[in-house]
C-alpha cells in the first residue's frame, strides 16, 4: 500500500464528476476512484466509498473486474458510468452509478476480458485495432454514443451505439485514416496525444494536447478521419507549436489569450452551455471561450 492512504487523502487526483448527488474523483496515484455521498462542504472531508480497492486504506494496482491501474477520465450519461482505466489499457462501464466499495464493472472495452491489461491486446504499436487501446485518457457518453480518447494510439474511438459486449470494436476512428494506424499527425484530421473530450450531443470537442490545440466538430462525426471544423490554440490546422501567438511555427516567450501549451498531452475541456472551458495545464491557467 501507498503510505498514508486514507479516506481523506489523495495522490495525483485528475478528474472529477458530480452525478446523482455524489462526487467522484479519480485518484490516479492510488489506483482508485473516491466517492463522496454528498458534495463536501468542509476542508479535508472523508470519502464514503471507493472504486478500484476493497477499502479506503488500500492502494494496490490490479487488473480485475473490481481493480484499477491509474484511472484517469470519468463520465456519466444515459445511466452509464464510464472510466478510462489507463494503465490497464481499457475502459470500464458500470450500468448505473456505483456507490459501494470495490463495485464490479459490468463491461470492459479495449480488452477481451476483465483480467487482461496489455497495450493493444498484446500486439505491437503498429498493430492497433478497432477493439484495442493504448493508455486511454478520457471518455464521453450521452448514453447512446461512446467516445474514448485513445491517447497512446493518437486517436479517438467512437461507438455510434453503446457497446454491450466485452471487447466490442469501435465503429469509427478520428485522428487516423484507419484502425491499424497510430502515427501522430496534425492537419484537420490528425491527432497527437488527445487527452480530453467534451460534447453536447451535437458538437464534439477534443483536446489535442500534443498539437497544442483544441479541435471542434460542429456536427458529430459519422465517418473515419472526419476533418474538424474549427480550431483553438492555433490559426491554421497545420500549425502545432505551443504558445505561438504570431504563428511563425516557433514557441513565443509567453502565452497569450489565443495560445495553448499541451506539452505531454495535458489539456482539459469542459462544455457548459455555450461556454467552453479549457484547462491549459502547462500555462497554469484555465481559459474560457464564449460561443454564440
Amino acid at each position: 500500500n501507498t503510505p498514508d492512504v486514507s479516506p481523506t487523502k489523495m495522490f495525483q487526483p485528475v478528474d472529477v464528476l458530480f452525478a446523482g448527488g455524489r462526487l467522484y474523483v479519480t485518484d490516479i496515484g492510488n489506483h482508485r476512484v473516491l466517492i463522496y455521498d454528498t458534495l463536501p462542504n468542509a476542508d479535508g472531508a472523508a470519502a464514503n466509498a471507493v472504486l478500484g480497492q476493497g477499502d479506503l486504506s488500500s492502494a494496490i494496482a490490479g487488473t480485475t473486474q473490481a481493480r484499477l491501474a491509474s484511472p484517469v477520465g470519468i463520465h456519466y450519461g444515459g445511466g452509464r458510468f464510464v472510466l478510462a482505466d489507463s494503465a490497464n489499457h481499457r475502459v470500464l462501464v458500470w450500468n448505473g452509478l456505483p456507490f459501494q466499495n470495490g463495485a464490479n464493472a459490468d463491461l470492459v472495452l479495449g480488452q477481451s476480458d476483465f483480467i487482461s491489461g496489455t497495450v493493444n491486446r498484446g500486439n505491437p504499436m503498429a498493430a492497433a485495432s478497432s477493439g484495442s487501446m493504448n493508455t486511454p485518457f478520457a471518455v464521453w457518453t450521452d448514453g447512446t454514443r461512446l467516445v474514448v480518447a485513445d491517447q497512446g494510439n493518437n486517436r479517438v474511438l467512437i461507438w455510434t451505439t453503446f457497446p454491450t459486449l466485452n471487447g466490442e470494436p469501435a465503429d469509427l476512428v478520428l485522428g487516423q485514416p484507419d484502425f491499424v494506424t497510430v502515427d501522430p499527425a496534425s492537419g484537420a484530421s490528425g491527432l497527437r496525444q488527445p487527452c480530453d473530450i467534451a460534447g453536447n450531443g451535437q458538437q464534439l470537442i477534443v483536446a489535442d494536447g500534443g498539437n497544442n490545440r483544441v479541435l471542434v466538430w460542429d456536427a458529430f462525426p459519422t465517418s473515419n478521419a472526419t476533418a474538424a471544423d474549427r480550431i483553438l490554440g492555433q490559426s491554421l490546422f497545420t500549425h502545432v507549436a505551443p504558445n505561438d501567438d504570431d504563428q511563425d511555427l516557433m514557441q513565443d516567450a509567453a502565452p497569450s489569450a489565443r495560445t495553448l501549451n499541451g506539452f505531454g498531452g495535458f489539456l482539459f475541456t469542459s462544455l457548459e452551455g455555450s461556454r467552453l472551458w479549457v484547462g491549459d495545464f502547462r500555462n497554469h491557467r484555465v481559459l474560457r471561450f464564449d460561443g454564440q
